[in-house]
């Protein structure tokens, strides 16, 4: 990239071989040139590997275009990790894998983006530590389980325990009946733990069925350990893509011509289209500790009432399409949730927020957890999929707040959890409209 540039090169085309590439921390900022520089990068699928040490950004490049690749993330000490676009024209990512531990930045970061794709990928994104108690567990059962934990916490942990997975299915295969059998109960003893979640507890109970047969075949064994370690990922999932919004704060006496703030176009659009999310989807900035979601959202009664002391003033006309994913979990900022919460709790009278997205289409996808959360100036949500029960101290499956919205086709898990529950925020014209439907536990505000 460096000797394309130096050359005088605004098309630059890369086709990665297999094998590793290594990116160490490196900035590619293009926002003072005069000319518009794109990028694509393509390679020959999963065997293409971009290896990116601490990080691997772009600023100001007029069209970047990423397919067909494995990006691996090894994590370091700064949150301004992964995959960073910030400030390009157009971005699209599309046939690739990302995988990586998150401490505090996503694996893939778009930040005040005016167009991008975002097709037909795979994020796999944990926090740091975050296989801890798993490998634990499997250290305390010992033999070939250990082996196979060992690896869990290794910087590239799917490539590498996906391997190790293929030996140890085999060599437990080859095990007597009566070995298989003491495996087995110590592998009990040590996965009814309810602390684990209903995912990687019933994952311990796949490798435990499988063991337990007559005549247990490798494969079977291999394919429930790869299992048991996307259910440990998404015990404790990290930000596998952040859309960003680089100026999110306070509106109102800060900019009282609004109209001024040029960065936000009528044209502007984010698609997220065919993706599997283990990981969080996190919308705006980065999402709150986990450890405070309940403090906010256990606080949605209070924040339902907010109706005469809060408007939302849509300063942006992004578009942000969500559509046919398989997602973890969709969050706000809590810096957004501040706000609200503020406003609801009569500490602010006229208060404007900022939006980032104007139009927020969220249709055909599946979303595994509960308490997701979104913003926008208008939200249609159709024919989701919500595949978990609501928690019992929350009861909900998300909350939605916009100006105006749809709310149909949607289904959800919970006995007699359906209810849709709707208010009015004043100062603008309204136009909610939900339509018969199965609506489980979904809040729309």
């Amino acid at each position: 990239i460096d000797r394309l540039l130096e050359s005088g090169a605004t098309t630059l085309c890369l086709c990665l071989m297999p094998g590793e590439h290594v990116i160490s921390d490196r900035i590619w900022d293009m926002s003072g040139s005069r000319r518009a520089i794109h990028l694509t990068i393509k390679g020959c699928g999963p065997e293409s590997r971009i290896v990116i040490q601490e990080r691997m950004t772009f600023i100001g490049w007029a069209a970047v275009t990423l397919r067909d690749v494995a990006v691996e993330y090894v994590a370091g000490v700064r949150p301004e990790m992964g995959l960073r676009f910030v400030r390009c024209r157009d971005v699209t990512v599309e046939g690739c894998s990302f995988e990586g531990a998150t401490i505090g930045g996503a694996l893939l970061l778009l930040s005040d983006v005016d167009r991008a794709l975002v097709a037909a990928s795979q994020f796999d994104a944990v926090i740091q530590g975050g296989y801890t108690p798993i490998r634990e567990l499997l250290a305390k059962v010992g033999g070939p389980f250990g082996a196979v934990g060992e690896v869990l916490d290794a910087q590239i942990a799917g490539r590498i325990y996906g391997e190790r997975s293929a030996e140890v299915g085999e060599e437990l295969a080859k095990l007597s009946a009566a070995q298989r059998q003491k495996l087995n109960k110590q592998l009990q003893s040590v996965s009814s733990d309810q602390a684990l979640g209903d995912e990687v507890r019933f994952a311990f109970t796949k490798v435990s069925l499988v063991l337990a047969a007559k005549t247990p075949q490798a494969a079977d064994l291999t394919a429930t350990l790869l299992d048991l370690r996307r259910a440990a990922l998404r015990f404790r999932p990290g930000v596998a893509l952040l859309l960003e919004n680089g100026t999110l704060t306070r509106v109102g006496q800060e900019f009282p011509e609004i109209g001024q703030i040029a960065r936000f176009d009528v044209d502007d659009q984010i698609i997220l289209r065919g993706n599997r999310m283990d990981g969080l989807l996190a919308l705006y900035a980065p999402p709150m500790n986990p450890d405070e979601e309940l403090k906010f959202l256990g606080s949605l009664s209070q924040l339902l009432e907010v109706r005469d002391k809060l408007f939302l003033i849509e300063l942006a006309g992004n578009t942000l399409q969500l559509v046919d994913n398989r997602l973890l979990k969709v969050t706000m900022p809590q810096v957004l949730w501040e706000q609200l919460l503020k406003i609801a709790q009569g500490g602010a009278t006229d208060s404007v927020l900022q939006i980032l997205f104007r139009e927020l289409i969220v249709q055909g996808n599946v979303i595994a957890e509960d308490r997701n959360a979104f913003v926008a100036g208008r939200i249609t949500m159709a024919n989701n999929i919500f595949a978990k029960s609501p928690r019992d101290d929350l009861g909900i499956l998300g909350v939605a707040i916009a100006h105006s919205a749809v709310y149909t086709g949607n289904q959800g898990q919970g006995d007699e959890n359906a209810r849709l529950t709707v208010r009015h925020l004043a100062r603008f014209p309204r136009d909610i409209r939900p339509y018969a439907a199965i609506n489980h536990g979904f809040t729309l505000t």
